[in-house]
């Protein structure tokens, strides 16, 4: 593939007809890779910035904004921006900016003298998240690495509040607030969600959880969340499926110290257990610390397709190519970006096949589809 490519670059009989540019080649994260069998993945996330993120608390202090001309904002009633955020709104960005598994770089800029921060991100939806709450207010400035921790397991984690963010910043102070996390429980496709053992300055203890829906949503999960919270979430992330967004739920959980603690040493003892009796072990403990969790939000990230994809998906369907999409997200996801690449034309009939447990309940449903 990368021999390919080179070779490629070399051609001069491959060009843009446009403008006359030659082939180059940008480095493996950026191609477009077809396999034998037609497959195709050419996406490039691309983060919104703060005035595209919208109140969800009748606390926050908004102002007005233009209307925007991104077709999924469209369908939103709120056009606010938050100024000051609410007790809750708090919650959501803080876990935003702490649930997660990015680096942070801060160094000074030797020309201007302005600080650069650089976020190393093995997902981009985690960056473009951070990014957005740093755009908000709730600056993510990495892991404090001066701290003497005599030896116990955590991190400190810093997060700078900017002016206007809370109540207490209304005198412009810019404030660094540091949360030591004892224990992280990371992501897999199994789990589907990602979750953080906390402690902030106040000594108060806190798990935030983010992860798919399916997994947030169980009644084990989230026992603390009225059930008209519950059809909200249910209904802003069908919202933001059907208008082509990934999406992400996110929940927290306080905790008082007695029980912090007692969870937090069940992990650990857990995770010095061998083989499959520690997988069980460690299972156990992750439920009971993610245990009645109080939903607070969902996330929608725009997954943007790169210039000339939908016109390459045409030409390779035209060619006789037989092309699959292939996705982890959620079925509306699915076919809003299909439909947006072309791989579905408009008038196409989509027979649903989901949730077949054998090739008996397949081939019902594309029997009664089709009738």
């Amino acid at each position: 593939m990368v021999f390919k490519s080179y070779s490629l670059a070399g051609d001069q009989h491959v060009y843009n007809v446009e403008d006359g540019g030659l082939f180059m080649v940008r480095g493996g994260s950026k191609c477009v890779s077809v396999s034998e069998a037609g497959k195709k993945d050419s996406t490039a996330l691309q983060s919104v910035n703060a005035a595209d993120y919208f109140s969800s608390s009748e606390d926050d202090e908004t102002d007005d904004l233009a209307d925007s001309s991104t077709a999924w904002q469209q369908g939103l009633e709120a056009k606010k921006r938050v100024v000051k955020l609410s007790k809750e709104a708090e919650q959501f960005w803080l876990n935003v900016v702490l649930c997660h598994s990015i680096e942070a770089k801060v160094r000074t800029d030797e020309e201007t003298q302005t600080e650069v921060i650089t976020y190393n991100a093995a997902s981009p939806d985690e960056k473009a998240l951070v990014d957005a709450a740093a755009n908000v207010g709730l600056v993510y400035l990495g892991v404090d690495e001066t701290v003497d921790k005599g030896g116990e397991e955590y991190d400190i984690h810093m997060v700078r509040f900017n002016a206007g963010v809370l109540d207490e910043k209304r005198s412009g102070e810019v404030k660094t607030r540091r949360y030591r996390m004892d224990a992280v429980l990371e992501f897999n496709s199994v789990r589907k969600r990602m979750s953080v053992m906390v402690r902030d300055e106040a000594g108060r203890c806190f798990v935030y959880s983010k992860g798919a829906e399916v997994a947030m949503l169980d009644a084990r999960r989230c026992g603390r969340t009225p059930s008209h919270v519950k059809d909200d979430i249910i209904r802003k992330v069908t919202e933001f499926a059907l208008s082509g967004l990934r999406t992400l739920v996110f929940s927290v959980r306080e905790v008082d110290c007695s029980t912090y603690e007692s969870l937090l040493q069940q992990l650990r003892v857990a995770q010095c257990q061998l083989g499959a009796e520690r997988a069980r072990a460690v299972e156990e403990a992750s439920a009971r610390i993610e245990s009645q969790m109080m939903l607070i939000g969902v996330s929608g990230v725009e997954d943007k397709l790169q210039p000339g994809v939908k016109r390459c998906l045409q030409s390779l369907i035209s060619a006789g190519i037989q092309v699959w999409v292939l996705t982890g997200d959620k079925e509306e996801t699915a076919v809003q970006i299909s439909q947006a690449t072309g791989h579905f034309p408009p008038g196409t009939t989509l027979i649903r096949l989901t949730n077949g447990q054998s090739v008996d309940d397949v081939g019902r449903a594309i029997y009664v589809q089709l009738e």
